[in-house]
């Protein structure tokens, strides 16, 4: 089943009513992305949680860059800070039932050169795991093209400092950075939780799944072969389409894609 990321509503479809039009969708299965600081609080999360019905919330998401590159901070109080945002984040995911957490982590900078220390990035995303694990939940890391998570081989080295980690596979992201989505398999093998799909067209826009460049199909048929059961969810800019019922239409294409 393809399910849909609430993100893909931004700026048409306000949170709370976004579980209303998924069902009007016939879709079962969401990532619930939540905006900014007043969507994590359980004041909204509880009235969001009475109306989600059967759909099933699969993960949360936030707005990371409000606060996830400080989880690493060096500064104590800065951490402590935002590991109080992180917290009701994850409060907000098990108040929804979800499973998973997609997680960004820092950004890079441009024209600044990284060398990572995986023991000591991962004793970090290690006691990130462990506090999300506090709520029920897991944390998926995402390759993000402007994110450390860009290219496999992160993914890779991380895996051997963090056996609780799990990874999403973000379509249109390994598009972005100039990696076939499929170079990042091998790395996240066995880990793979969710997979986000969107596409590129040819000047590099982002657009409906089928609408661009890329192959679904070859994508889904290799899941397939590899037995990986992930969670896959359309996750699209509200600029990429016109109205609500283009993502019905989309999501039924790609589960005819599945099937081939």
């Amino acid at each position: 089943m393809i399910g849909i990321s609430t993100a893909s509503f931004f700026n048409k479809v306000a949170t709370e009513v976004a579980f209303d039009v998924l069902r009007s969708l016939e879709v079962g299965v969401t990532e619930v992305f939540l905006n900014t600081y007043s969507e994590y609080a359980e004041s909204f999360v509880v009235p969001l949680a009475k109306n989600k019905g059967n759909i099933n919330v699969h993960s949360i998401h936030s707005l990371g860059l409000q606060f996830e590159p400080e989880l690493f901070s060096i500064s104590e109080r800065v951490r402590q800070d935002s590991e109080k945002v992180f917290d009701m984040v994850c409060n907000a995911g098990k108040v929804l039932g979800a499973k998973y957490y997609t997680f960004h982590g820092p950004a890079k900078l441009k024209n600044q050169r990284y060398t990572l220390d995986f023991a000591k990035f991962g004793q970090n995303i290690n006691k990130i795991t462990a506090r999300a694990a506090n709520f029920g939940i897991k944390i998926s890391y995402e390759n993000v093209h402007w994110c450390h998570f860009n290219e496999p081989a992160f993914f890779d080295n991380l895996r051997k400092e963090c056996p609780d980690l799990y990874a999403t596979l973000d379509v249109k992201q390994a598009l972005q950075g100039g990696i076939d989505p499929l170079e990042f398999l091998d790395a996240m093998d066995g880990r793979i939780s969710t997979v986000h799909l969107c596409d590129l067209d040819k000047h590099g826009n982002t657009c409906l799944p089928g609408k661009g460049t890329y192959d679904f199909g070859k994508l889904f048929r290799e899941l397939k072969r590899r037995k990986i059961n992930a969670t896959m969810l359309l996750e699209v800019y509200s600029k990429d389409y016109n109205d609500i019922s283009d993502l019905k239409n989309i999501v039924k294409w790609l589960q005819g894609e599945i099937r081939i």
